[in-house]
């Protein structure tokens, strides 16, 4: 199946086009139809999909909050990943490598940021790359060994997923890049 965040028959949520059958299903419901947080990400068993999301408050004048979340896709739970260190930053377009998920952490109302990575438990966050870079939309080598972004600097960068060294950038686009990712092979 083919997983996509969209606003559809006025609501707006985590969508399952059935290939075999050509039907949609809603998985989730999101409640901002305004925010964008990049994709949606299936694990590597196929049984979850990380995505970020806005939670509204629970109260008058508590604050929205912006986080990483699993949907169990035989129970339709979802569980917030609890993550942790990123202070004011927004988390965007996770990806899976086994337990760990790499993502964008963001500044308010920017789609660009440094790759963090944690395990999809939640807990603690670190940051692969230099506060200074504004990453895309980052993916895992088949290896797990390196990560690709795009970038809003028009770049494609790729790194160390270790050290977070960056080891290839690719110049010369006329616009910035969305979205980079490895072949199989």
């Amino acid at each position: 199946g083919v997983v996509f965040r969209a606003e559809r028959n006025g609501r707006t949520g985590l969508w399952l086009l059935d290939l075999r059958s050509d039907s949609v299903r809603q998985l989730a419901q999101l409640p901002d139809p305004d925010a964008n947080f990049g994709r949606a990400s299936w694990s590597p068993d196929g049984r979850e999909i990380a995505f970020a999301r806005i939670i509204p408050p629970d109260t008058a004048r508590g604050k929205w909050r912006l986080d990483l979340a699993a949907l169990d896709l035989a129970s339709g739970a979802t569980r917030e990943l609890s993550i942790q260190g990123l202070g004011d930053r927004i988390p965007r377009a996770p990806v899976w490598l086994g337990a760990r998920l790499a993502f964008v952490a963001a500044g308010r109302g920017d789609a660009a940021g440094p790759i963090w990575i944690a395990d999809s438990a939640g807990g603690g966050a670190r940051a692969v790359t230099a506060e200074t870079v504004r990453a895309t939309a980052p993916s895992f080598s088949p290896d797990g060994g390196r990560i690709v972004s795009g970038s809003a600097d028009r770049t494609v960068r790729v790194w160390d997923a270790a050290s977070g060294e960056e080891l290839l950038v690719l110049r010369g686009h006329e616009n910035w890049v969305g979205a980079a990712e490895f072949s199989p092979d």
